[in-house]
């Protein structure tokens, strides 16, 4: 196994954030069309379901259902939240002809064999116009000009291909040159993702116009940049000699909302250019290198992430001069470029998506309104609204409970921080000084070397103090809500029992942000300190650490993300009181004779439920990073021992489904797979080892040489 190829990035936990945005749009598409009684459509987003679908579409003539009409307008506006909030969202902005719609086209073409130019290039009309490219859940390509339809294709009629080439066609003849070289608005082309799936999950990329002086132009693109679900991507061809020019400077003054990127084009034209004095003597590579380390210095900020880019070379790598390039600069090298910009969008994109609590809000608002229609059924099980009124006053009751504990929990959390920023800090720092001391070498004798071995042991030591704090606040939060829904489950006469399973969710997950000192150590490097002790240099890093503004920020996160788990826990209660107020007092041969779609209801509230579960699981899972390290040194030593059920069992939080590993390195991940399936062949539990196989080539498809289970199992029975 290639070590270089599992160090590559993975984004296994971007695709798992992005099937269980589909899985929420899914199930809530569901509830939302079995509301409007359309079961043909329900049938068609869910073909698990059609069987009940079509034995419901027979009774609808008969008027025997009950009509949901009334929670229409609430689901509806929750589906269309999460069609809108769930699209990967791009504004690409730079100057006339950087390359902008280029980079576009070739995003689009990734998931494709070869290269398909959509959007035109060179085009009077794309100056003056914005251009959105957007993905649509429906199976049909459409394109609008300033919102009204100009065409439609119908993707059961066509082959995606035919329908890729007909929408360029369509767009290149419709939008020429001498169309309408003067006018401004927007065009919009919306695809299906069977057409072009860039990314893996839902997307809009906004292609602007090139950059003018005008106020007009300032609106036009602040219009996205204030949204901040917006990711910016700054496109600067190498080619124009500067990569801040003024009009640039003007525009990251707007750009003060969204996270941004840079992406330095036309790198295979720079190797092209005659190099100038600064660069004479040096390889078109070298030259080309030394335009890019030139423009990353203007651009400036440690902290933006810049990107380089060949589009004429991916565009038509067997064009002549292009393979000439090649001696130069690899295809292989370029297309990673590519990759890299998609894996750093996608990380940029799931970051926005936590920051902003999106999916866990929405999961919670599906619970509700599921909770709502099953209110409705109860309602006409009693005649009467009394019921129904129990349902909303003890769900009040227990949102009250909620508020309450969340803001005991705030409190908590920030006495517990100040507690470890004052008093704990010192005790910590000053026992890893011992321990520091106590391992000799260079450490003990030279100040920044003591320093730097210091902080890497002390970071760790105070993000566990804290976690252990938090998750102890944390849990005597869920404690005060679990009492106050026992409490009203028994006011109303309901099995406790049956419910209490749900009512507690992750009573960890208020995470640690890292405590970030990056060139703290390095600050040290540069002093020359012949004589120091280390109580001193104890002191002057504890009041470094003290100074930043990171406690403030953990306070915020942390409370943030408690409220989330206790706000979940509401919705969670609603959803099962409502159920068990339904069925109490009740069979369920009675119900289902009253009501003959709440089998049905059942199965689309299981799918809900079921998706909702997943989507907690993998908000709250556990950040492997730092444990990786350590099982793996267990197992190495286990495996010598032969102890395989014991590398199972500590291996098993690997491949679960709503893991996270992304923050795992490769090669110890990789290694952890490869340990796992031994002891599972060596404890002949060959179903496991198939599935740990199976989870390892999807974590590293460039890596995973199809080695098949049987050759494994093999190989792993015949060694000693």
């Amino acid at each position: 196994m290639p070590a270089k190829k599992v160090q590559e990035p993975r984004m296994a936990d971007f695709r798992r954030f992005a099937q269980l945005q589909e899985m929420l749009r899914v199930s809530c598409t569901c509830v939302r069309e079995f509301t409007r009684r359309r079961f043909d459509a329900l049938a068609k987003e869910a073909p698990d379901l059609a069987d009940d679908c079509k034995e419901l579409k027979e009774l609808q003539a008969s008027n025997s259902l009950l009509d949901l009409g009334r929670h229409v307008h609430g689901i509806e506006s929750l589906v269309q939240r999460i069609e809108t909030k769930e699209k990967l969202r791009i504004i690409f902005i730079g100057p006339l002809k950087a390359g902008k719609s280029s980079l576009i086209n070739l995003l689009l073409s990734s998931s494709l064999p070869n290269f398909e130019m959509l959007l035109p290039v060179d085009n009077k009309a794309a100056t003056n116009c914005i251009w959105k490219v957007e993905s649509s859940p429906e199976r049909r390509g459409c394109v609008f000009w300033n919102d009204v339809l100009q065409k439609e294709w119908l993707l059961d009629d066509l082959h995606p291909e035919v329908l890729r080439t007909d929408m360029a066609h369509f767009l290149e003849e419709k939008f020429a040159r001498e169309a309408n070289p003067s006018g401004h608005g927007e065009i919009c082309i919306q695809v299906p993702l069977d057409v072009f799936n860039p990314f893996g999950c839902h997307y809009s990329l906004v292609d602007t116009p090139g950059f003018t002086e005008s106020e007009e132009y300032r609106r036009l693109v602040q219009r996205f940049l204030q949204d901040h679900s917006h990711i910016a991507c700054m496109v600067c061809p190498l080619t124009e000699g500067t990569a801040v020019p003024e009009r640039t400077q003007k525009m990251l003054e707007l750009n003060s909302y969204s996270k941004t990127f840079w992406v330095l084009t036309r790198y295979d034209l720079a190797m092209t250019l005659k190099p100038g004095k600064k660069f004479k003597g040096m390889t078109k590579r070298q030259a080309a290198d030394g335009l890019v380390s030139q423009f990353r210095r203007e651009i400036g900020s440690s902290l933006a992430r810049v990107f380089v880019h060949a589009g004429g070379l991916l565009q038509d790598p067997d064009d002549e001069a292009n393979e000439v390039l090649q001696k130069h600069l690899p295809l292989d090298e370029a297309q990673s470029w590519l990759r890299d910009i998609q894996n750093y969008v996608k990380e940029i994109f799931m970051l926005q998506q936590q920051e902003q609590m999106v999916l866990g809000s929405q999961s919670r608002t599906a619970m509700h309104r599921m909770a709502e229609l099953t209110d409705e059924y109860r309602k006409r099980l009693n005649s009467s609204q009394g019921s129904v009124a129990a349902s909303d006053y003890y769900a009040q009751e227990m949102q009250a409970a909620v508020e309450d504990a969340a803001a005991d929990l705030e409190r908590e959390v920030r006495q517990e921080i100040e507690t470890v920023r004052t008093d704990i800090l010192q005790e910590l720092c000053k026992r890893t000084g011992d321990e520091v001391n106590e391992e000799g070498g260079p450490g003990k004798w030279i100040r920044h070397k003591y320093i730097e071995k210091l902080l890497s042991k002390l970071v760790p030591k105070i993000e566990t103090e804290m976690q252990t704090r938090l998750d102890s606040a944390m849990m005597r939060a869920q404690e005060k809500t679990f009492k106050v829904a026992m409490r009203l489950l028994k006011e109303a006469g309901l099995d406790a029992s049956r419910a209490s399973p749900l009512l507690l969710g992750g009573v960890v997950g208020a995470a640690v942000a890292g405590i970030a000192l990056l060139g703290f150590g390095a600050k040290y490097a540069l002093e020359a300190h012949p004589f120091w002790t280390r109580d001193t240099a104890n002191k002057e890093v504890v009041a470094e650490i003290q100074r930043t503004n990171h406690w403030g920020i953990l306070s915020q996160v942390a409370s943030a993300r408690g409220k989330s788990q206790l706000l979940s826990n509401a919705a969670r209660f609603r959803y099962k009181f409502s159920e068990l107020l339904l069925s109490n007092g009740a069979s369920t041969e009675v119900l289902r004779s009253l009501f003959p779609d709440l089998s049905l209801l059942e199965k689309v509230k299981a799918k809900l439920y079921f998706c909702c579960r997943d989507i907690e699981e993998f908000l709250e899972a556990e950040a492997l990073g730092e444990r990786a390290y350590r099982d793996l040194s267990s197992c190495s030593l286990k495996i010598v021992q032969r102890d395989w059920l014991s590398i199972v069992d500590q291996t098993s939080a690997y491949v679960e489904e709503n893991v996270r590993t992304d923050a795992v390195q490769g090669g110890i991940l990789a290694s952890l797979f490869a340990l796992r399936t031994e002891a599972l062949v060596r404890s002949r539990m060959l179903r496991e080892a198939r599935h740990t196989v199976t989870i390892f080539s999807k974590a590293f498809p460039r890596s995973y040489s199809g080695l098949g289970l049987r050759r494994l199992c093999g190989y792993f029975v015949a060694l000693p």
